[in-house]
């Protein structure tokens, strides 16, 4: 059965709510009560939500995928593409690339030029669509906010938050604990002593190394463009002016 396939603006087609949630959170897991909550802010102005739906001949709908446009900071003629996903049952179909396109002919019908996004797995993907690698720039992706908590970035920002977290942790218990040994040991040595002399205490041991830095990128695209490797974020653009 053949089925006809379009990319819609969420908030004018709001009888997807649901299913887009139930979508979203299969791929990044959160309460359905926010998940909803942030879906409802999708309006005319960015950022907002669109839908990839399959409708067959008896006019029943599917929702196969979804997308996201962010505003660039300071650029009105670029955007952001994130939360892309595509139904699990419905991958290697091409959809992926129906949702992509269908997003860019939204965003350049609505005086976008560039668009932005970034990956840590499906470099290749997008450079067959057209994207090059490129600098990080600056994206409000909500209302109060600059990172989606479906970003691959702002996945790889919070684990290095908490690793770094954990580091600062560390430094923080080796330093007090260095500081209470002189301490200790300087109350000894001022402490009057009437058989013997103590000798001084050996100075307190330097705190461990840090870790050395991460390795750096292990591939290069076709352009000479270095490739990050999974535990990386790879930023992308594409120009619009040609489609």
């Amino acid at each position: 059965m053949m089925s006809l396939f379009e990319v819609l603006p969420l908030h004018h087609n709001r009888e997807y709510n649901e299913e887009c949630a139930n979508l979203l959170n299969s791929e990044w897991a959160r309460s359905m009560q926010a998940r909803l909550h942030s879906l409802e802010k999708s309006c005319d102005e960015l950022p907002l939500s669109l839908v990839l739906i399959a409708k067959d001949s008896t006019g029943k709908t599917e929702v196969l995928g979804h997308s996201k446009i962010s505003p660039v900071v300071g650029r009105k003629d670029a955007c952001f593409i994130e939360s892309v996903v595509v139904a699990k049952a419905r991958r290697g179909q091409g959809l992926g690339r129906k949702i992509m396109e269908g997003t860019e002919e939204y965003a350049k019908n609505h005086g976008i030029k560039t668009t932005y996004l970034t990956t840590h797995d499906k470099q290749d993907f997008y450079e067959h669509l057209g994207y090059e690698f490129c600098e990080p720039i600056c994206a409000f992706t909500g209302g109060s906010g600059l990172l989606s908590e479906d970003s691959p970035l702002f996945q790889a920002l919070q684990k290095n938050t908490k690793d770094m977290s954990i580091k600062e942790q560390v430094k923080s218990k080796t330093k007090n604990c260095v500081e209470d040994r002189s301490h200790k040991e300087g109350k000894v040595q001022n402490t009057p002593q009437t058989l013997s002399t103590v000798s001084p205490a050996p100075p307190p041991p330097p705190p461990p190394p840090l870790p050395p830095p991460p390795p750096p990128p292990t591939s290069s695209s076709p352009s000479g463009q270095q490739k990050l490797d999974d535990s990386n974020i790879s930023w992308m653009c594409k120009q619009l002016t040609s489609m």
